[in-house]
């Protein structure tokens, strides 16, 4: 048996809701399409940490469910996600968390909140 430790990373184009203990049925957000009709999904372009939460807090802002959140997977496996937790605007909170380990803590993290639905994104360089 070998000693040798094994670097491992994840594709995060490929995190999946089952990997983070998400449940699909939850989802509340649609990829955007691409506007030339060939069917495929378009990529949204954000360049900072600023962007990615605005866009976050945008997407729970809109939905019309009062306990709700979308979790962002940053490069750096730290966590970004704006929560709603009442009727008002001002229920909107944001938070980052540190570097994760175990993608299925999102999913921890939904049910301590007790999300009626929620949205997943991935940042992706």
């Amino acid at each position: 048996m070998s000693n040798r430790l094994i670097k491992f990373s994840w594709n995060l184009g490929n995190v999946t809701f089952h990997i983070c203990g998400l449940d699909k049925e939850k989802n509340f957000l649609i990829s955007p399409q691409c506007e030339c009709g060939c069917g495929g999904k378009t990529y949204i372009i954000l360049n900072t940490k600023e962007e990615i939460t605005n866009l976050a807090w945008q997407l729970v802002a809109d939905n019309d469910c009062n306990c709700c959140a979308v979790f962002v997977i940053l490069e750096d496996n730290s966590i970004v996600f704006a929560y709603r937790h009442g009727e008002d605007i001002d229920d909107i909170s944001v938070y980052e968390t540190n570097k994760i380990e175990d993608y299925s803590d999102i999913g921890l993290m939904a049910d301590e909140l007790g999300l009626h639905c929620y949205g997943l994104i991935t940042h992706v360089k």
